[in-house]
């Protein structure tokens, strides 16, 4: 188990918060009492860089981006009220698990962990910032270990988890594989598509969720009950929300994590002067109100391109365009993370969202009113959004304001300046997403401290 270095007031150690994808420093050199120039220093023979060079072992296509399950409530679930609840699973993308796990079935556990089991962890120290309230929670971690149950997971966060830096996945495909293993070596188990009971392992964390349902159900969230060493996790708060208010889990812990967006691949590529095109994006929402917004433009004179997420457009095809214009419009669902609005942010690409205030606002859902969001995570450097369609014409001018503001104009009001990316950068990039998840490991653990700042 890895363990974690608490920052005493009196150490001579400068942290820098908040931390936006910064990595501690290389451990100071310890200087060698006896100089001899002529012999030839001997070199460190366990030295080991912290990154962590996993390969991403589930190609997303990408004509498919499908969004979290949270988000596609309709389209991605099962009639489930009587079901057992391991056959109650929302198959995500419509993957086959076996054929996203590594097959460790007859192999010694001892082979499948990853090369970072045998670092030094005076090497592997990861700085963690939690902030709550006033106070904020400094920890130096070791790289988090963590027994991966590979079952239904979103290949979008497959794509993410593999890449973080702050945690070591050894990957499994059953919870019957986990007697296989010395629990004890592990920060926590990891489970995203199935609940099971854990009552057996009472001194291991485990970690569920957000792809098991679309909402809880007795059948498996009874597991977690009045079990301390569990929590679930929804990729944003709304959701989390939805799932703390409701009967069937309100007695569970609920927990906010993200997963990192690839800023490698959707990044800037012409700079917001450059660039001329727009685009409309839309998904599942009443169709008259994509018709609304697309006269209103046509009345303007701008010209668009529409990308459907019900037509199932080319992820590739959607890149190469987004990354030509200037500003996007969106007119989609709740969203529990919104993988393809924060690729377009990604991307520096300022939007306009018409966003919903309800699960109900999915068109064709039937859901009654529960309280949701299109833009989970959002700043005012994003964009502009609306709720209300009277709004769009007000909101749009602001937009394009701010927009084509000129250069004298962005370096007087630098504040107006939409800056999308960096927003991501901060916060849901694959670096910043790795430390939460590190950060959610120890917090659940009990082992961090409180540092007034």
């Amino acid at each position: 188990m890895s363990e974690n270095i608490v920052v005493e007031p009196n150490d001579n150690i400068t942290v820098e918060t908040p931390i936006i994808d910064n990595q501690i420093p290389a451990e100071n050199p310890v200087e060698n009492p006896v100089e001899n120039p002529v012999e030839n220093p001997v070199e460190n023979p366990v030295e080991n860089p912290v990154e962590n060079p996993a390969e991403n072992p589930v190609e997303n296509p990408a004509e498919n981006p499908v969004e979290n399950p949270v988000e596609n409530p309709v389209d991605n679930q099962t009639p489930i009220d009587n079901q057992n609840p391991v056959e109650n699973q929302n198959p995500i993308d419509n993957q086959n698990p076996v054929d996203n796990q590594t097959s460790i079935d007859n192999q010694n556990p001892v082979d499948n962990q990853t090369s970072i089991d045998n670092q030094n962890p005076v090497d592997n120290q990861i700085p963690v910032v939690i902030n709550n309230n006033d106070n904020q929670t400094i920890i130096y971690n070791t790289i988090k270990q963590v027994l991966f149950i590979n079952i239904n997971m979103h290949s979008k966060n497959m794509n993410a988890i593999v890449k973080y830096k702050d945690i070591s996945l050894t990957t499994i495909g059953s919870p019957d594989q986990l007697s296989q293993y010395d629990l004890s070596a592990f920060d926590c188990v990891y489970s995203p598509g199935l609940v099971f009971d854990i009552s057996a392992y009472p001194n291991t964390r485990f970690i569920f969720g957000p792809h098991v349902s679309v909402f809880p159900e007795y059948s498996f969230m009874n597991y977690l009950k009045d079990q301390s060493n569990a929590i679930y996790v929804q990729p944003s708060q709304w959701a989390a929300d939805v799932w703390s208010q409701r009967p069937e889990s309100n007695q569970v812990p609920i927990s906010v994590l993200p997963f990192g967006v690839d800023t490698d691949r959707f990044t800037e590529t012409q700079t917001l002067g450059q660039r001329e095109n727009v685009f409309v994006y839309y998904k599942k929402r009443d169709p008259n109100e994509l018709q609304s917004v697309l006269y209103r433009l046509e009345q303007r004179g701008i010209t668009y391109r529409v990308f459907s997420y019900d037509d199932r457009y080319d992820e590739a095809d959607y890149l190469a365009y987004i990354q030509t214009c200037k500003y996007g419009i969106w007119v989609g669902e709740h969203e529990s993370q919104g993988f393809a609005l924060q690729e377009a942010l990604s991307c520096n690409v300022p939007l306009l969202v018409w966003n919903v205030t309800s699960m109900s606002q999915e068109y064709g859902s039937g859901y009654c009113y529960i309280p949701a969001s299109t833009i989970g995570y959002w700043d005012g450097c994003c964009g502009e959004f609306f709720t209300d369609f009277a709004e769009f014409d007000a909101k749009l001018d602001c937009l394009l304001f701010r927009i084509n503001m000129t250069v004298s104009e962005r370096e007087t009001f630098e504040f107006w300046g939409y800056k999308p990316r960096q927003f991501i950068l901060d916060n849901l990039s694959i670096d910043a997403c790795s430390r939460k998840f590190a950060g959610i490991i120890s917090s659940f653990a009990n082992d961090i401290v409180n540092v007034k700042c």
